[in-house]
């Protein structure tokens, strides 16, 4: 295996991974390798040495005792292997998205922005799961009783490994007085409440801040779903549609 490592490995590795084996401590020793893939993520490759003795004054020396070598097949679980494989973007890890809301509308987007990459989602609620929103709900039965917003978060958290979810139980009109900049970080502010109010004011607060809005919700039974995408430099906003259709 030795004379393997000296005739592949440049010697200044060679020499790094010698002085790791001189190391007091474990018999046990690993080597892993990357191999670059045109058009794809490096794969990992690596040996698994057991009773590893290098006494010998010369590090070269390949008199060393290696008892067994094992070939290992690591993975990588990096944010850009496992996010690229899932057909999810990096690029979208510095991104915050907060929801307010999480319903059916919110409890679903925020499975979806998790898998399609988003670095952090703040998730607002008060509401708690109850029987009646089981059958739409990304949330199941074992929630039942449990704060939206909390329980979603937990659900992230342990399927998504590269997005991180904070829940917040509080009313947001409550949060943000509480903290003036509480949305002031964030890149996308969503609102799935289906409340008229909760609506009017995130979009009085959205162009305070210059934060783009989304809102959806939902007609009774089903029937239909509407969707308006703000931005902060339009001079239109959702006030304005509002008073259009009388909401």
């Amino acid at each position: 295996m030795m004379q393997w490592l000296q005739q592949y490995v440049r010697e200044e590795f060679l020499n790094v991974i010698l002085d790791v084996f001189k190391e007091n401590g474990s018999l046990i020793r690993y080597l892993i390798f990357s191999v670059s893939r045109i058009g794809a993520p490096s794969s990992l490759g690596g040996f698994r040495f057991t009773n590893v003795n290098l006494q010998q004054s010369d590090k070269t020396s390949s008199s060393a005792l290696i008892r067994k070598v094992e070939m290992i097949d690591p993975e990588r679980i990096d944010a850009e292997a496992v996010l690229s494989r899932g057909g999810a973007s990096i690029g979208l890890q510095e991104k915050v998205v907060s929801i307010v809301g999480c319903g059916a509308i919110g409890g679903h987007l925020a499975e979806m922005l998790a898998s399609s990459g988003i670095g952090r989602l703040i998730l607002v609620d008060n509401d708690k799961m109850k029987l009646e929103n089981l059958h739409r709900h990304v949330l199941g039965y074992q929630n039942l009783g449990s704060k939206k917003a909390e329980a979603l978060a937990e659900l992230i958290n342990s399927q998504y490994l590269y997005t991180y979810a904070k829940s917040y139980t509080n009313e947001i009109e409550k949060l943000i007085q509480i903290q003036k900049d509480f949305l002031s970080e964030t890149d996308l502010i969503i609102s799935g409440t289906g409340d008229p109010g909760i609506n009017l004011f995130l979009n009085s607060h959205a162009r305070l801040i210059q934060k783009p809005l989304l809102i959806g919700w939902l007609e009774p039974y089903g029937i239909g779903v509407h969707t308006v995408l703000i931005f902060p430099v339009l001079q239109v906003c959702f006030r304005c549609l509002a008073l259009l259709i009388n909401l």
